[in-house]
């Protein structure tokens, strides 16, 4: 399934455009994405491999093979966990805002930023382009309006921006 996605971006991509779907395909079009799915694929396709052989020699795999299999994946756990590390929940917090800054509880953000926050979240002209730009480039024009909101977003968050792009993307799927 994954393969047959990889083989069919462009359509994919031609898809998205054609049923005004700007975010979603902003977020397919991030740099490094398609090189994670070619990566999952590659995995998978390995996986499958591995299960066809056990199912074509109907055999149990051996001590020496399940051993290298454990290996890989507690491997595969280690690097996900330094690409994709936990976060404080502070952290958290004000990554979600990056997300959404709209659908968000005012008074769940830091007092030095309610303030400032109340009011982008009823500025309906900053909603509108929320709904119609990309995230990144939504939060280039916020921080022009509001730099002391944006400030401690990017802080906080820049160095995630792979992730919270790449966990945007799956959201809305």
């Amino acid at each position: 399934m994954l393969l047959r996605f990889f083989n069919l971006r462009a359509e994919f991509n031609e898809f998205l455009k054609t049923h005004n779907k700007p975010k979603l395909l902003a977020s397919m079009q991030v740099e490094g994405f398609h090189q994670c799915i070619a990566y999952l694929v590659d995995i998978f396709g390995s996986i499958n491999e591995v299960n066809t052989k056990m199912q074509v020699d109907k055999k149990a795999p051996s001590a020496s093979l399940l051993t290298d299999i454990k290996h890989h994946l507690n491997s595969l756990i280690a690097e996900f966990e330094r690409y994709f590390p936990k976060l404080d929940p502070r952290t958290e917090q004000l990554i979600s805002l990056t997300r959404d800054p709209f659908r968000r509880n005012v008074h769940k953000i830091p007092g030095q930023l309610q303030e400032a926050f109340l009011e982008l979240t009823n500025n309906s002209a900053l909603k509108d382009d929320f709904k119609e730009l990309p995230t990144e480039h939504f939060w280039v024009k916020a921080q022009r309006l509001y730099p002391n909101i944006t400030w401690p977003l990017s802080r906080c968050s820049y160095h995630l921006l792979p992730h919270i792009f790449a966990s945007q993307h799956f959201q809305q799927c």
